[in-house]
């Protein structure tokens, strides 16, 4: 075999090989992954450094400071919302149990996902020391097809136990540069 027969073996494999990868993206891939059917139809982000915390006597929900947008969306979309966030648990050193944090976003007067942070202390941490434990939020949530409106979507927050009040979730720093965003993103 010549040098030309070997290198056009080569080119027409890669070609061949790009068009069958191609295929399978376009009609193999939506099948198996359905999500993959759908199509952006516009986003609405949102980002925050402002300080933000909810000491563990808060058991009724309230709103995240900052964490609210509204998005204007076709009829038959979904609405695909992801929240992000860093801060820290700081726990009391004479916690002896759990405390619970929820975070929930909620699509007003449609539907929500809620998340859980818990931390379980069988014995005092003692010596007096107060400890701040990371915390990363990454929640992401798809709504069923709705129909054409508007819509609110909201952060909130609460604790299920009311401890000592020394124990708090806090979300996003301006001193450490910590954020706190959310996304929306009509999808049809």
């Amino acid at each position: 075999m010549s040098g030309k027969q070997v290198a056009g073996s080569i080119i027409g494999s890669i070609i061949g090989s790009v068009a069958v990868t191609t295929l399978l993206m376009m009609f193999v891939m939506p099948i198996l992954i359905p999500g993959m059917q759908s199509i952006l139809l516009q986003s609405n982000y949102m980002e925050t450094s402002s300080s933000a915390s909810i000491p563990d006597t808060q058991t009724t929900y309230q709103q995240i400071p900052d964490m609210g947008l509204t998005i204007n969306i076709q009829e038959n979309s979904r609405i695909l919302i992801t929240f992000t966030a860093e801060g820290s648990l700081t726990i009391s050193s004479t916690l002896n149990g759990a405390v619970n944090f929820y975070v929930a976003i909620v699509i007003e007067s449609v539907s929500n996902r809620t998340s859980r942070i818990h931390f379980y202390e069988g014995t005092p941490g003692g010596f007096g020391a107060i400890r701040e434990i990371p915390v990363n939020l990454h929640t992401i949530y798809q709504s069923e097809r709705l129909p054409k409106g508007v819509y609110n979507i909201v952060v909130y927050w609460k604790s299920d136990i009311d401890a000592t009040g020394a124990n708090s979730l806090n979300l996003s720093t301006p001193t450490g540069n910590r954020t706190r965003s959310l996304l929306l993103q009509e999808l049809l």
